[in-house]
């Protein structure tokens, strides 16, 4: 019998841990998808980075290049002044030259004039002997005055010509000179006139190369921010894969706690459970044993009804461990009276048998043997204890003692973040009883050993924490001392219930105890 209800236990175990396990492997494999997640922003902004120090330095050129475009300009600017300027001194000198042209035409008719008239002058001084009548006239003279007088006349036609033939020189040198004058200039303009276009031709070559780079690096500079605009998307995408997983990582990991305490709880209660069986079994093989010592003819039939008890205590063991893993601890309490009423009954037919087939005694010792059963059927049921309270409750443990005396029967079940008399987890049942007694509380285990006063010896009412290690980080479940190491709080196989010596508890011994205080 031990073999057997030791090995449904062992199943039950392995069906439980089968829970258990995907969701820690799925709480596990968050880890590489944040590292991934991680390394991909890490990598979008080393690009963004990169970009930037592109970015920077397009923007530098293009600066640069705006800047020697705005110079050029510039130049081409005082250029056109120049030779807008030197377009007027051309159009001066244009007609200057078109004056000057009408002058020496003007001197060279003069000078023409003038030729003839001294051609005229020496064709009379070769014909007529001009000179001789010079001479003739200055005898000629009457007297010393008129010879003075003649001298002068003579002297000043002489000096006429000298004079006349003077002038002719110096208007062909001044004609020659503003000939040559006016050519130097038109050449000077002219040469002027095309350093100048050559040089604007330049400068605006200049210019159109610097606009073909402006726009280039304005194309790469909006290329360059188009590229920093998605790595920023990507990296902030990245991070919030990041944050994503991380939250669901805490919600497995929260998951995989909760799922673990169930675990324990229906390990702890199926090890309750075949031990009340085995001492059931006990308390039925004693029973039969004293009644085949007074009635041995009734040997055989009480061997049988035990037998048949055990068999179906047995199928009781199994369909409680069964149902325990399909569905609530509410089912399998609902469960387990059932088979105890199947129990019963069997035992009951099994008494009536005897009692129809034997005497009056036998019958007497058959009532015996029921009422044996009867109390049996007791030990199997569950029955909540009350605390073993060493000092008065005050107003916290007053309000949690109601809550568990309004919850014989598991009307108020274990439901994972709640809150309300529908059904607490635990936490949700510490934070509603404080609130109950005037005391506010954070949501969560972890929240609530955080903001409280950290204690070694606790006083009924304080809070009992139990964590996986000696690290606070590792709390998933908290309840309420109610002194003498027993405590009150809503666990997933009970809901709302006390737990007596939890310390020494095949569960809750193996974790580590935190105590706090409000």
């Amino acid at each position: 019998m031990k073999k057997k209800l030791f090995t449904v236990a062992v199943l039950g175990t392995m069906m439980t841990s089968s829970l258990v396990l995907p969701t820690s492997v799925s709480a596990a494999s968050y880890d590489t998808k944040i590292e991934e997640a991680k390394n991909q922003a890490e990598k979008s902004q080393q690009l963004i980075d990169q970009k930037n120090q592109e970015l920077n330095s397009l923007k530098e050129k293009s600066s640069t290049t705006k800047n020697e475009l705005q110079s050029l300009s510039s130049s081409i600017a005082a250029n056109e002044a120049k030779t807008a300027k030197l377009v007027k001194e051309m159009e001066t000198t244009k007609k200057e030259r078109e004056t000057l042209l009408k002058e020496i035409a003007e001197l060279e008719k003069n000078i023409e004039s003038r030729n003839e008239q001294l051609k005229e002058q020496a064709r009379v001084v070769q014909v007529d002997g001009e000179t001789q009548n010079y001479l003739d006239f200055i005898i000629e003279a009457e007297s010393l005055g008129d010879i003075i007088g003649r001298i002068n006349v003579v002297s000043e036609l002489v000096g006429a010509n000298k004079t006349l033939v003077q002038k002719q020189v110096d208007d062909k040198k001044a004609v020659e000179g503003k000939k040559e004058k006016t050519e130097q200039t038109i050449v000077q303009q002219d040469t002027l006139a095309g350093e100048l276009e050559m040089l604007r031709s330049e400068m605006e070559k200049q210019a159109l190369d610097k606009e073909v780079l402006v726009a280039q690096l304005a194309l790469e500079t909006s290329t360059a921010e188009g590229d920093i605009a998605k790595f920023s998307e990507m990296k902030n995408s990245a991070e919030q894969q990041v944050a994503q997983y991380t939250s669901a990582q805490k919600e497995a990991e929260e998951q995989a706690q909760l799922i673990a305490a169930q675990q324990a709880e229906q390990e702890e209660q199926e090890a309750q459970q075949a031990k009340e069986a085995q001492e059931t079994q006990e308390t039925q093989v004693a029973l039969a044993a004293e009644e085949s010592q007074e009635q041995p003819a009734e040997s055989t039939q009480e061997t049988t009804t035990v037998a048949t008890n055990e068999s179906q205590s047995s199928a009781t063991s199994a369909n409680k461990t069964t149902n325990t893993q399909a569905q609530s601890s509410s089912s399998s309490n609902t469960s387990a009276k059932k088979n105890e009423t199947s129990h019963s009954s069997s035992n009951h037919s099994n008494a009536t048998a005897s009692s129809s087939s034997q005497s009056n005694s036998n019958s007497s010792k058959t009532n015996s043997s029921s009422s044996s059963n009867q109390t049996s059927e007791k030990k199997d049921k569950p029955k909540q204890e009350a605390p073993k309270q060493t000092v008065s409750s005050g107003s916290v443990l007053s309000v949690a003692a109601e809550i568990v005396s309004k919850n014989p029967s598991n009307q108020i079940p274990y439901v994972w973040g709640g809150t309300t008399m529908s059904g607490f987890d635990c936490s949700g049942f510490t934070q509603y009883v404080f609130a109950k007694a005037g005391k506010s509380l954070p949501r969560d285990s972890r929240a609530q050993y955080s903001a409280s006063t950290k204690i070694s010896s606790p006083q009924p009412g304080d809070l009992v924490f139990f964590g996986k290690s000696s690290s606070p980080s590792s709390i998933f479940h908290v309840a309420i001392y109610t002194g003498g190491g027993n405590m009150v709080g809503s666990q997933s196989s009970t809901g709302p219930a006390y737990k007596n010596s939890f310390k020494t508890n095949a569960y809750w011994g193996k974790f580590h105890v935190f105590y706090g205080r409000f």
